[in-house]
């Protein structure tokens, strides 16, 4: 479906100066006529184009420490198709139009700079904006810029050195400034976003050691819990790896026994996943077999329906 904009001809309530590919938003505030709906945004507070790409929304809320706003993301795909008459000799060409589009919210804390990242439906490629919300003159700001093609935007280069265990790279950009301890990425997943520092992906990319430990010099947190309720040592569990799982439990003195939003401890995912050395040193680290999840299952209870009777033996 073809997507349409209706952009207002003047802001009543947001002062803006814009051009293509970034617009700063001066004494922000929520435009009660503003929504998204069925693929149109109505009195977009921003609107950003860039060739085929664009990006819209509207500011949520925004109070003294956070601003929460909701994105309207479109991208029109051009498709040229030829052929030739083995025939006549002639030849033909047409042209097709098909669109991707995507929807979000997410949350951005005052003076942090976070970069959004939308993946491509085929996951080949990714667009990003970088979002900054200052106070200027005792007003709240806004700062939306389009980085996809900045080859050297730091916060890519810093995942990007992350996830290639690239130490060098990843100590130039902290040394340079040009990347913090709080530096993170929103990462548009199936209508969702999630917000993930530099530790957060280092878990998700399997980096090494030596980049787990400097981005512990560098004061990167560790000790965050996501919005699913998972921590550092939730997401060690769920990949299976006991060596990383020994590595953030030697960080700092964690409850074991902490729970997520769905009320599994890491001892009731061991058990999902079939993992008895994992099973073995949690129960050695005084973990409870007994607390039960949202569903009333306990940790046998969950190898019992996964028929783990190895598990099972040990858990009873």
């Amino acid at each position: 479906m073809k997507s349409v904009f209706i952009l207002p001809l003047l802001f009543l309530l947001v002062s803006c100066k814009s051009v293509a590919n970034f617009q700063i938003i001066e004494n922000a505030k929520p435009n009660p006529n503003c929504k998204i709906s069925q693929f149109v945004v109505i009195e977009s507070d921003f609107f950003i184009s860039t060739g085929n790409t664009s990006l819209s929304g509207c500011i949520e809320k925004i109070d003294k420490t956070n601003a929460l706003l909701s994105f309207y993301f479109g991208r029109t795909i051009r498709k040229i198709s030829a052929s030739i008459n083995l025939t006549t000799g002639e030849s033909s060409k047409t042209e097709s139009f098909s669109g991707e589009n995507a929807t979000a919210k997410a949350t951005i804390h005052l003076n942090t700079k976070v970069s959004l990242e939308i993946p491509t439906a085929d996951k080949k490629g990714s667009f990003m904006y970088s979002i900054l919300y200052t106070s200027r003159n005792n007003q709240p700001s806004l700062e939306i810029y389009d980085v996809t093609r900045e080859e050297s935007y730091a916060p890519r280069l810093a995942f990007q050195a992350i996830a290639k265990n690239d130490l060098s790279k990843l100590k130039e950009l902290f040394t340079n400034g040009s990347i913090q301890k709080d530096t993170s990425i929103i990462l548009y997943e199936e209508n969702d976003t999630s917000e993930l520092n530099l530790f957060q992906h280092a878990l998700n990319v399997r980096a090494n050691k030596e980049i787990f430990e400097y981005l512990l010099e560098k004061k990167v947190n560790f000790q965050f819990r996501d919005k699913l309720g998972f921590t550092a040592l939730t997401y060690s569990v769920f990949f299976n790896d006991l060596d990383l799982l020994k590595y953030i439990d030697s960080l700092k003195k964690w409850n074991l026994n902490e729970t997520t939003n769905q009320g599994d401890t890491i001892l009731h995912w061991a058990a999902a996943n079939k993992n008895k050395p994992i099973v073995d040193y949690l129960l050695k680290r005084g973990i409870s077999k007994d607390i039960k999840n949202n569903q009333g299952l306990t940790a046998y209870d969950i190898a019992k329906s996964k028929l783990s009777y190895e598990i099972m033996e040990i858990l009873q």
